[in-house]
């Protein structure tokens, strides 16, 4: 979700200071939608410039846990019976990353 609005530079720094708040305190709300963030961040700063605008950026990314997956249901063996050729796969954990911005600009 995004959300832009033309306001003033001052009100512009109270609008960063509620999201630095609640930052503080482990989450973040962006319109309706409010995310929990891990404890370890990665923090981003960019300025970009066109012809006619210029645009300050800061993102912050965090992992965000693969849901546990269920255990299969028993097959009704014993445990520790092998299955048909004795291996068994895994493939690697997928990570997503979930930014919280606040951008000027559109």
């Amino acid at each position: 979700m995004q959300i832009t609005r033309e306001v003033s530079l001052k009100d512009a720094v109270e609008i960063i200071q509620g999201f630095l708040d609640h930052l503080s305190d482990g989450s973040v709300a962006v319109g309706d939608n409010e995310v929990k963030l891990d404890h370890m961040v990665t923090i981003e700063f960019e300025i970009e410039s066109s012809t006619n605008e210029l645009e300050l950026e800061f993102e912050i990314k965090w992992k965000v846990p693969k849901p546990a997956t269920p255990a299969p249901a028993s097959s009704g063996r014993a445990s520790g019976g092998s299955s048909a050729g004795g291996q068994s796969s895994s493939s690697p954990a997928s990570e997503a990353s979930t930014p919280a911005s606040v951008g000027a600009g559109s």
